[in-house]
């Protein structure tokens, strides 16, 4: 038998560093970054102001929008409704909605001011995390301009469209 001599060339150095290099580099992510890592982001709690535009309710449902006001927003199809308050009187008008004159044509009418049907506008204050350019109720429920949400106070339930959604500054 021959005796044989292992050398270790520089590229077998070469390739243990890469491996060294790449173990540290996973685990200095994990503890920098990752969820409760040196260097995560942990998002803070903030409130934001959500406009909001009801159309078409019963004009005795307006008595719910009122400055101050303690309200439930559910954003998801479970069910889970979230604490907000109204920040201002809504801004009630007749609903508006299309009706076809002779011609057969469509024109913007609106129901009677004194005991027909209403369009409210108006904002709510919510707390949550902005997250990611996203902002989260609860961290998990998003709610975002466009969507399509229901406002409770416990007893009357209303559909929503939230048409905007900006952060409120903290002072």
């Amino acid at each position: 038998m021959q005796n044989r001599q292992t050398k270790i060339a520089a590229i077998d150095i070469f390739f243990v560093a890469i491996l060294l290099v790449s173990a540290l580099g996973v685990v200095a992510r994990y503890v920098l970054i990752e969820e409760n890592g040196i260097l995560s982001k942990t998002p803070e709690n903030t409130e934001a102001a959500v406009s909001v535009l009801i159309t078409d309710i019963e004009g005795t449902s307006s008595k719910l929008f009122v400055e101050g006001e303690e309200l439930s927003i559910v954003a998801d199809g479970n069910g889970n409704g979230h604490k907000s308050s109204v920040i201002a009187d809504f801004t009630v008008t007749p609903a508006e909605y299309y009706a076809e004159n002779e011609e057969g044509e469509l024109f913007l009418a609106y129901h009677d001011e004194d005991n027909g049907n209403i369009d409210c506008r108006g904002a709510l204050r919510v707390n949550g995390f902005y997250r990611n350019g996203f902002y989260y109720l609860d961290g998990e429920t998003l709610l975002n301009a466009g969507m399509t949400v229901t406002l409770t106070d416990g007893k009357v339930k209303v559909t929503a469209l939230v048409t905007e959604l900006s952060l409120m500054s903290k002072q």
